[in-house]
């Protein structure tokens, strides 16, 4: 073995890992008594695409922690460990050399060395892939580490904790005083196993302090490539700045790394690189709004899906559960129980405009009832009502009028949820509730109907003023937790179904609740239609979103990136790349009023602006306008004109309100 062994990379292949390789690799190993490792971009990768870029995390933190912040320490600590060699030269130098050139005063020189430490901890993972590969395979093999590196040994140990890697001894060029680079560090290890050099098979990243200067020696030696990591940037944003998230960029190609991300698929890019982060830190911050130990957490339909499968892979011993509860089901049990008509009025599907034919249906009543009813409201069929006058009174007057027509209809349907919530949730006396309700119907439902006495809570993404005056405080939302601004909560709150549909599961939507033949009650559920065309591409980007949160379990998590993952999933809304544009804008989307299509007039490509700025903001056909734009030929010139469009209406809206 006198040339080195190297895996040559292929953009396709992920850490270099096929069979022919493996074979390779095993076939090196085999050969020889020890193997010698190298550990950074080897054993471990950092979060960061610059060592140096760790400095800026370092000023960060530091920051977070004081009122007199400092700045420029990316700078200072680059030149400070200049001058340390260039003192010690040719000899190493440690951590402690360096600090002592920072000039700063001893106590903040003290507090930014341990921040460095704790930080490259934090930002180190795995590579995974060849920890349990070489585990395997050098089971009866002596293993060292061995690295060039300033940090001391306690911290490096840490760092090998982390990986899992079975090894001996570590050796470290900065406790030995001797480096790779002119390789005396060699001779060490060497010495310390008792062996040739001839029996030793080193493997690392550098070709030359891994590969040409242990052949010199007479090692055996393996360059180890780590493959491409290509993602998706979405780094051209005002929301993107800033190093935690260029880290959680990072993070997100070491995990496609991992994970076999084919990047090349808009599917899977979105699910791992966007979709994942963002309920990654949902479930992070639900977690830490929990009061209670014993509280069940409650996923409700049918957003609730993906977040309780992300939400369980992070907190495999949490008490959840999955319910079907939306408008449908609580909508009839809640005009029971609750004398105001409003409440029903709240839960109607959104349409332009309701038929009294149609409000007659919602109320349980048969066409063979209608003449009866319509003589009792005294109307005469064919009355229809603006949604924006809905809560006028002659509308209120009319489901009073109902409500006491099917008062048994509705007392039986009022059973039908107590008893499906008893046979769902138990004796469980607090619950917190997670859907995208932005108004709080289904909590406020539950809490006024519920004869148990359980206490809900909501954990909402997003909220309105009728959330906050049903709800009274029993509710808490994600993006006010993170400070997220006016306009990205507005812009969340009216396109949601975009997002909603992919958390959804492969089944319709609820319509009622019925019992079975053994007095159980069961869910009813709508037929899919042309949604049906969803489920390839929803659960392509399910299933690596899922791939995400399980890459997160695994490693060590910032809770920094939370804040991250939110600005880059608002860079991905409202800055779609055409791509992803056209995969999610082509998914169906059935409502009141129909199917149609997220993006439902991109399809020509010629039009005016004129054209595009009617068209985008025709609700009942883009249901993404930002993906709209972007699909169009110049369209993006009119995201501006947009986004100031809806930062006047939030400042009207503010004005009318005082």
């Amino acid at each position: 073995m006198t040339e080195p062994y190297a895996l040559t990379d292929r953009q396709t292949l992920n850490n270099c890992f096929d069979d022919e390789h493996l074979e390779t690799l095993s076939a090196a190993i085999q050969a020889c008594e020890c193997v010698s490792l190298d550990l950074f971009d080897t054993l471990i990768f950092r979060c960061v695409d610059e060592p140096t870029r760790v400095f800026d995390l370092v000023e960060d933190v530091y920051n977070s922690r004081h009122e007199h912040k400092i700045h420029g320490f990316h700078r200072r600590r680059v030149h400070a460990e200049q001058i340390a060699r260039r003192k010690r030269r040719p000899n190493e130098v440690d951590i402690r050399m360096i600090y002592k050139e920072l000039g700063y005063r001893d106590r903040i020189n003290v507090e930014l060395m341990e921040i460095e430490k704790e930080t490259e901890i934090r930002y180190c993972v795995p590579n995974r892939r060849l920890i349990n590969f070489l585990n395997k395979i050098c089971a009866d093999k002596r293993v060292v580490v061995t690295s060039d590196m300033y940090l001391d040994e306690k911290t490096i140990e840490h760092i090998l904790l982390k990986t899992g890697i079975r090894y001996s001894k570590l050796f470290l060029s900065c406790v030995h005083y001797k480096t790779k680079f002119e390789g005396s560090l060699f001779h060490e290890v060497t010495d310390w196993l008792g062996v040739k050099p001839s029996q030793v098979l080193h493997i690392g990243d550098n070709a030359r302090n891994d590969v040409s200067i242990p052949l010199s020696l007479g090692f055996h030696a393996m360059q180890y490539i780590s493959a491409d990591r290509s993602y998706i940037s979405y780094g051209d944003s005002p929301y993107s700045s800033g190093i935690a998230y260029h880290s959680l960029c990072e993070f997100i190609k070491i995990g496609q790394t991992e994970n076999i991300i084919d990047c090349s698929q808009p599917g899977t890019e979105v699910g791992f690189s966007i979709l994942g982060p963002f309920i990654t830190s949902y479930c992070k911050w639900l977690h830490s709004t929990l009061d209670s130990e014993d509280a069940c957490i409650t996923f409700l339909s049918r957003e609730g899906y993906l977040l309780k499968q992300a939400y369980d892979i992070l907190y495999p011993q949490a008490n959840t559960k999955y319910i079907s509860i939306n408008n449908n089901i609580v909508r009839l049990p809640l005009l029971y129980c609750v004398e105001s008509p409003n409440v029903f009025i709240d839960a109607l599907p959104y349409k332009k405009s309701y038929s009294i034919e149609y409000i007659m249906s919602l109320v349980g009543l048969e066409e063979s009832q209608y003449p009866d009813a319509l003589e009792k409201l005294e109307l005469h069929g064919g009355e229809r009502f603006d949604r924006n006058g809905l809560l006028d009174g002659q509308l209120q007057s009319i489901v009073l009028k109902l409500k006491d027509i099917q008062q048994e209809y509705l007392r039986e349907h009022y059973n039908l949820l107590v008893q499906y919530l008893q046979e769902n949730l138990g004796d469980s006396q607090c619950i917190y509730l997670v859907n995208n309700s932005i108004n709080g119907t289904a909590q406020f439902a539950l809490q006024s109907m519920d004869a148990g006495n359980r206490v809900y809570e909501g954990r909402n993404f997003s909220s309105s003023q009728k959330c906050a005056q049903k709800l009274k405080g029993h509710y808490k939302t994600f993006l006010d937790a993170f400070q997220v601004d006016d306009l990205r909560q507005l812009v969340f709150q009216m396109f949601s179904v975009t997002f909603e549909h992919l958390l959804f599961p492969s089944n319709g939507t609820a319509l009622r609740l019925y019992k079975d033949e053994s007095d159980e009650v069961q869910v009813a559920y709508d037929v899919l239609g042309q949604e049906m065309q969803n489920i390839e591409r929803v659960e392509s980007i399910q299933k690596a979103a899922l791939d995400y949160v399980r890459f997160v379990r695994d490693n060590d998590y910032y809770d920094g990136w939370n804040q991250s993952s939110i600005d880059r999933y608002f860079t991905f809304f409202m800055k779609p790349m055409k791509q992803h544009a056209s995969y999610i804008g082509s998914l169906y989307d059935r409502d009141a009023d129909g199917t149609k299509i997220l993006i439902g007039l991109a399809s020509r490509k010629e039009k005016s602006l004129s054209e595009m700025w009617n068209e985008m903001q025709n609700g009942s056909l883009v249901k993404w306008p930002y993906g709209y734009c972007i699909l169009q030929s110049g369209g993006e010139r009119l995201v501006p004109l947009y986004n100031a469009k809806r930062r006047l209406s939030l400042i009207y809206h503010r004005y009318m309100d005082k």
